[in-house]
C-alpha cells in the first residue's frame, strides 16, 4: 500500500532522521545537569548559613515579634517560621546548616529540638542562642576564608 500522504500537514519537510546514539547522549547530559544542580545545593555555603541566621535573628529580635508555642501568630513567629521565612531564598544545604547551628546549640541546652528550646526560654535567652550560632558560623567562615584569628571577631559583628 503506497504512502498517499493523508494526514500531513501542507508543506511539511521531510521527518528529521535521529541518529540511534543521540537519544542516549542527550539523557547523559540531562543526569549530569540534574547531579550538578542537586550537588551544588547540596554544598556547604558557610556565607549563606551566616546570612540565614543573621536575617532570621533580626526577625525576632523585637520581643513584640516573637511567637511561643505556636509556629506564626499574626506578624510574630517562632524560631522555625523566622529561619524558613529567610532560608526560603536559599539552597537546601544552607538552611540545613543554620538550622543544625541553632538544634546543636539546643541539645547542649538539653532540649530535644529547636522548637522545645524556643517555647521554653526567654527572648533573651534564644537571642544569646542565635548569637552563639553566629559567632560559631563567622569563626567557620574566618577558617576557611583563611582569615587570622583577630580578624574573625569582625565577622561575627557584622563588620
Amino acid at each position: 500500500m503506497p504512502f498517499d500522504a493523508v494526514g500531513v500537514p501542507a508543506g511539511a519537510g521531510p521527518c528529521p532522521v535521529v541518529p540511534p546514539f543521540l537519544p542516549p547522549v542527550l539523557q547523559a547530559i540531562r543526569d549530569r545537569i540534574a547531579r550538578m544542580r542537586r550537588n551544588a545545593s547540596n554544598r556547604p555555603e558557610p556565607l549563606a548559613t551566616l546570612t540565614i541566621l543573621r536575617a532570621a535573628r533580626s526577625l525576632i529580635a523585637d520581643e513584640r515579634d516573637w511567637a511561643q508555642g505556636t509556629y506564626v501568630i499574626g506578624h510574630r513567629r517562632c524560631v522555625i517560621a523566622a529561619l524558613e521565612a529567610v532560608g526560603a531564598r536559599f539552597g537546601r544545604r544552607s538552611r540545613l546548616d543554620a538550622a543544625t547551628a541553632l538544634a546543636t546549640l539546643a541539645r547542649a541546652q538539653g532540649f530535644e529540638s529547636i522548637e522545645r528550646m524556643n517555647d521554653a526560654v526567654t527572648h533573651a535567652d534564644l537571642l544569646a542562642s542565635f548569637d552563639a550560632a553566629i559567632a560559631r558560623a563567622s569563626a567557620a567562615l574566618a577558617a576557611e576564608a583563611g582569615l587570622p584569628a583577630r580578624s574573625r571577631a569582625g565577622l561575627h559583628a557584622g563588620v
